[in-house]
Formats: structure tokens, sequence, C-alpha cells
């Protein structure tokens, strides 16, 4: 019994488990803090967002992880208020508070530069299909599901007809009130839902 509990030790020691010095340490899965500064998106890319490509498959670029933060304000961001009270990841343990952490520090960090645009051209008719792509699939799709803006039909419903400036899909975001956890539209986003909403006005 002593000659079995010797090769059993020994056998615990090469396996990294009882030897401090062993090639297999089981102890790096311990995750380690990042200096708050020092969090960028690389960071973000390599210790969080493994836990959320399950779904969100397409969060590889910067571009589309930021269209759910807001500019150096983490507690108005979908991308951490979702960790935090738990409701992301779906079907999976919450975040750590090493990675919760990570998360605020990188959105923290973020320097929102917004894009330099030329002027809509006066005569440029915009039309859901445009409309679709420019604005609702970068800025409306994070929070609002791709069924509920799939449509025309489904979008009408926030078009004031008789008075399109009262229409309540331009004043939501002339307002500021939408999108909501990440950066306001930019001048050009808002003059096209301007010329959608104004398209079913009197003629």
């Amino acid at each position: 019994m002593k000659h079995f509990n010797l090769i059993f030790l020994a056998t615990l020691v090469s396996c990294g488990i009882g030897g401090a010095k062993s090639p297999l340490n089981f102890a790096v899965n311990i995750e380690e803090p990042v200096r708050a500064e020092e969090v960028n998106f690389e960071v973000l890319k390599e210790r969080v967002l493994p836990k959320c490509l399950g779904c969100h498959k397409d969060w590889t670029s910067e571009e589309v992880v930021n269209r759910f933060t807001k500019e150096s304000n983490p507690e108005q961001s979908r991308l951490y208020t979702t960790i935090l009270d738990g409701t992301m990841p779906k079907n999976s343990p919450s975040l750590s508070p090493i990675l919760k952490e990570i998360t605020r520090n990188y959105i923290q960090n973020i320097v929102y530069n917004p894009p330099v645009e030329e002027p809509l051209p006066d005569d440029l008719k915009v039309d859901f299909n445009m409309l679709n792509e420019k604005v609702f699939k970068i800025s409306c799709l994070p929070c609002h599901s791709a069924r509920a803006l799939k449509d025309e039909a489904s979008l009408q419903r926030w078009v004031n007809k008789a008075d399109p400036e009262q229409s309540k899909l331009l004043l939501s975001v002339t307002s500021g009130k939408m999108p909501k956890q990440r950066n306001l539209l930019t001048p050009n986003q808002v003059e096209m839902i301007r010329r959608y909403v104004k398209s079913f006005g009197p003629k």
C-alpha cells in the first residue's frame, strides 16, 4: 500500500498538481487583472469576446462591437450593462469580476471619432432599403430585433404621415433618446431618416 501511495504521489507531481516547477501547470486558467489604461480591443478580444462568440458570431471587429457601446460611458453601454446584470452571455455562467472590469475599462478608454461626412446630395431620395443598410443595421439592430425592422410595413407605425416632422421615428433620434446605450447617429443618418419620413407626407 505504501508503494502504491508513492507511485500516486509521483504521478501527481509529474502532472503539475503537486510540483510548482512542473511543465504542466493547472493554474493557467487563473485570471489575471489588466491595468485599466492598458485595456484595448485586443485585450477585450482575447479575454472577453470568446465568451460572446457563441451567439454573436460577427463580434470579430472593433467597429461591430462598438455598436453596443457609448463612448467613455460604460454605465450607458449595452455591452457592459448586459454582462453586469447577468443577461449576457445567454445560457452561460456570468462573467467573472475581472472580465467585467476589463469590459468596463475598455469602454472607458474608447475615444470615438465621428466619421467625416460629405453632405447628402440634395436630390438623394431615401427609401426603406437604403435606410435599412445605412442606419438600421448599423445603429438600431443591436437593440431592436431584425424581426421588428424586417419590412417597411412594420416601420410605418413610427411614421406620422399627416405631419412627418412629428414622426416618432425622427423625434426619437433628434431628441437623443435613440439609439439607447450607444453613440448618437451621425448627421447624415438623421437626415436620411428625415427624408424618409417626409416621403410619406402630403404631396
